[in-house]
C-alpha cells in the first residue's frame, strides 16, 4: 500500500510519518525513514520532542533513518539505499520524507527522469510487501486541489490531505481523505492539533461551509 500526505509547511506531515513508523514498531512492523532535507541527528531530535525514540528504536534494530545527502545520489543509488536498510531491519514500513526533498536530492542528471524513476522506487518497494507512506508540500492556491507539480496521484493508494483554514482571527487545520483505491472512504473535513503528542484528530466540521477556501462561513441550517 501507498499512501500520500499532502500539506503545507507547519500542517504535521512530519509528525504523522513519525507516528507512522512508532506505530508500526508497536506492532511488531519494523521500518525505515528516508529524509532528505534534516540530518538524520535532528530528525531524531524532533521524533524525541514527540515522545518517539527513533534512536532507542535504531539501536534496537527496529528502525533505520536513512538520509540522503543533496545532489549526491543517483535514483539507482538511492533505491539501493533504501533496500539495503529495508533488508537491514526486515521493514514492513517505509516513510520517503519528502517527495520534493527526493527530487531536489538528485543529482541534476536524474531529474529529468524523476517520475519515471519513483514509479520504479515505489514499485519495487511494494513488491517487498512494504508499507510506504510519502509526504508531498501541497503547492497550490486555497481555492484549488492540486497539491504537487508532479502528477503522482497515480501512484498512490491512498492520498491525505492536511490544509489551514482562518476562522474566528485564528489559523487552524483540517484533514479529509481525498482518494482510497478500489475502497470506500469517508468524506468528512476534521479538525486536527499538532500537539506535542502527535497528530490528534477532532471532530467533524459540520458547522461550516467553504473550508477548502480557507476562510470559512458559520453552516445556516436549511429551513424544512
Amino acid at each position: 500500500m501507498r499512501v500520500l500526505i499532502a500539506g503545507p509547511v507547519g500542517s504535521g506531515k512530519t509528525t504523522t510519518a513519525v507516528q507512522f513508523i512508532a506505530e508500526g514498531v508497536k506492532h511488531k512492523e519494523p521500518g525505515v525513514v528516508v529524509i532528505f532535507e534534516e540530518t538524520a541527528p535532528k530528525y531524531m531530535d524532533q521524533a524525541k520532542a514527540l515522545g518517539v525514540d527513533l534512536e532507542e528504536m535504531s539501536q534496537q534494530g527496529l528502525v533505520e533513518v536513512v538520509y540522503v545527502r543533496p545532489l549526491d545520489l543517483s535514483m539507482d543509488e538511492t533505491l539501493y539505499a533504501i533496500e539495503s536498510a529495508v533488508d537491514k531491519v526486515g521493514a514492513k514500513r517505509v516513510v520517503l520524507d519528502s517527495i520534493s526533498g527526493l527530487e531536489a536530492a538528485l543529482a541534476p542528471a536524474f531529474k529529468e527522469d524523476f517520475l519515471e524513476s519513483l514509479y520504479r522506487l515505489l514499485g519495487a518497494l511494494t513488491g517487498a510487501g512494504v508499507t510506504i507512506l510519502l509526504t508531498v508540500e501541497a503547492t497550490e492556491a486555497y481555492n484549488q486541489m492540486r497539491f504537487t507539480p508532479h502528477p503522482i496521484s497515480f501512484l498512490t493508494h491512498d492520498i491525505i490531505l492536511q490544509r489551514y483554514f482562518e476562522i474566528d482571527g485564528e489559523l487552524r487545520t483540517f484533514v479529509t481523505v481525498l482518494k482510497t483505491r478500489a475502497r470506500a472512504h469517508s468524506h468528512d473535513l476534521r479538525a486536527y492539533d499538532v500537539t506535542s503528542s502527535g497528530v490528534v484528530v477532532g471532530k467533524r466540521l459540520s458547522e461550516f461551509t467553504g473550508i477548502i477556501t480557507a476562510v470559512p462561513r458559520a453552516h445556516t441550517p436549511t429551513k424544512a
